[in-house]
């Protein structure tokens, strides 16, 4: 399973995550800069450099609902 997974992301070029904006500094949108911050961010950005340099982060969803 880990196996297809994986060819998936080199197959796309990116690892999808999804975060909740709610627990600053865990993770949160920077709309100065217009791009995601935080320690999700950073540890989905670490593995993507350990895995291939060619990769990169995309954040699919966000989990807080908005009322």
């Amino acid at each position: 399973m880990i196996v297809r997974y994986l060819e998936r992301i080199e197959e796309r070029g990116v690892i999808e995550i999804a975060t909740d904006s709610k627990y600053k500094p865990q993770s949160w949108f920077d709309y100065d800069n217009a791009e995601w911050k935080g320690f999700d961010i950073d540890v989905a950005k670490e593995v993507t450099a350990r895995l291939s340099e060619q990769l990169g982060v995309e954040v699919v969803a966000e989990i807080e609902q908005r009322a």
